[in-house]
């Protein structure tokens, strides 16, 4: 039995069987949960992809994000916002502001956002999540759209730049995704994105201890998958970036609890833990890109 690559569409063989829907609920996905169940990956020798051979279905994925809350991201804020400060310098290189708009792809709480308008950027938000939206909402005001991102939420609307921070790994159509991003951009426009890449070090040196393999991630990328999507969608790849995140050791530790690494959760509760900040490389990578002038 064999499948087809989702991005370089190489047939490779299927692994673990043709892929079917299941159920997800919020409580499976999100930083908040308290461990991470298993998950089967294909992988393609050709580009490198990986993905989920027996994905949620969309549907229920759509429910989940909707209903989904997050506290513990949330309660990283702080460190976030330092990893989004490194996001903004990135993109500006390429798009600086003032007089730019710019639209956030699963903004979440709203903290890129904050940090974006703070350096100058016109700056809008759309967020799935109800309960995260209104926290963004709270920040920025009405800049935010609780909504899924596609044609209808973008409604015509252009912008300068688009940006998709942890958040091409969760669709499950990574190419028509683009294809929106592409739409929602004026001809020259940005894109910057980050996602999990599978020929990083830290990926190949952690295996399947990499905290990075989440049951809401549905690819793990390579970049000759990402270049391919990407040209696909319109695009001209401009730069790969290693991308580094911040959090606190509180956070890691929880977050490698969740995978069930020795020790993690035994020394989770220190309230110190949370004052001590780390600056990681976890396998991540950010890509700019341009679309094409028609």
């Amino acid at each position: 039995m064999t499948m087809e690559c989702p991005a370089c569409r190489s047939v490779t063989p299927a692994g673990g069987g043709e892929a079917s829907a299941r159920t997800v609920d919020a409580g499976a996905i999100g930083s908040s949960r308290r461990e991470s169940p298993p998950i089967t990956l294909a992988t393609c020798p050709s580009c490198g992809l990986g993905w989920q051979v027996h994905p949620p279905g969309a549907e229920a994925l759509d429910a989940a994000y909707a209903s989904l809350r997050d506290e513990t991201y949330v309660a990283e804020g702080d460190n976030r916002r330092r990893t989004f400060e490194r996001g903004q310098r990135l993109v500006r290189r390429y798009a600086p502001p003032p007089s730019v708009d710019l639209l956030d792809v699963g903004c979440s709480a709203g903290l890129f956002l904050e940090v974006a308008m703070a350096a100058g950027w016109n700056a809008w938000g759309i967020e799935p999540s109800t309960w995260l939206s209104e926290r963004a909402k709270a920040q920025v005001g009405d800049r935010v759209v609780t909504a899924k991102f596609d044609d209808a939420a973008v409604a015509g609307r252009q912008f300068d730049v688009v940006t998709m921070w942890d958040v091409l790994e969760h669709v499950p159509d990574p190419g028509g995704f683009l294809g929106t991003a592409r739409r929602a951009l004026r001809p020259g426009g940005v894109l910057a994105l980050n996602v999990p890449a599978r020929d990083t070090w830290v990926a190949s040196l952690l295996g399947g201890k990499w905290p990075l393999i989440l049951p809401e991630h549905l690819f793990y990328f390579s970049r000759p998958s990402l270049t391919q999507w990407l040209t696909r969608a319109g695009f001209d790849v401009l730069g790969f970036h290693a991308h580094v995140v911040e959090f606190s050791l509180a956070y890691i530790l929880h977050r490698l609890g969740q995978h069930g690494w020795p020790l993690a959760g035994a020394v989770q509760g220190p309230a110190v833990l949370s004052r001590v900040r780390i600056p990681l490389l976890m396998g991540e990578v950010t890509v700019v890109a341009r679309s094409r002038r028609e």
